[in-house]
C-alpha cells in the first residue's frame, strides 16, 4: 500500500495462470485484504506444488482489484496491480532419476545412454517438441 494510508482500504486478489497451470504448480487462491490505517505491507499465501520431471521456469499472476463496496478513495494504481510470480524448477534436468548423482557433481558417473533415454522421454512428454520431432525425424530419414 502506498500513497495516504489513512482510514481502512480493502482490496481482492486471483491468481490467474500464466505458463504455470493451476494444479499442476500451484493451487489457485482469491479472496480479499483488509489494510488498516497506516498499514502498509500484507501477504498472500499461494501453495507451490511439486511436479515430478523438469518443466522450466514457469509464472502465474496475482491480480489485485478493487473490492465492491469499497470505501470510497480506495483506488489501485496503474502499473501495481499485477505481479508475475515466477516458479524456479527444483528438479534436475531432464528427470530426477541421477538428481543424487548430479547434486554430488559426479557427473562422469553418469550413464551416457541412459541420460539420452531420460532427456527423450522429456521431449516426449510435450506435446509440440513430440510432433517437431517426428517431423524432423521423417523429413532426415526419408
Amino acid at each position: 500500500r502506498i500513497g495516504k494510508q489513512k482510514g481502512r482500504s480493502e482490496v481482492k486478489y486471483s491468481t490467474r495462470e500464466g505458463t504455470a497451470r493451476h494444479g499442476n504448480k500451484f493451487l489457485h487462491v482469491e479472496g480479499s485484504l483488509m489494510f488498516q490505517e497506516s498499514e502498509h505491507v500484507k501477504t498472500i499465501e499461494i501453495p507451490i506444488l511439486h511436479t515430478p520431471g523438469w518443466q522450466g521456469v514457469l509464472q502465474f499472476y496475482v491480480d489485485l482489484y478493487i473490492a465492491d463496496g469499497a470505501k470510497a478513495g480506495t483506488a489501485l494504481g496503474r502499473y501495481l496491480k499485477t505481479t508475475v510470480v515466477k516458479v524456479l524448477e527444483s528438479s534436475c534436468f531432464p528427470s530426477d532419476k541421477y538428481k543424487d548423482v548430479i547434486e554430488q557433481g559426479n557427473l562422469e558417473d553418469i550413464p551416457m545412454w541412459g541420460f539420452l533415454w531420460e532427456y527423450i522421454q522429456l521431449n516426449l512428454l510435450d506435446p509440440f517438441v513430440r510432433s517437431a520431432t517426428i517431423k524432423a525425424f521423417f523429413v532426415s530419414v526419408f
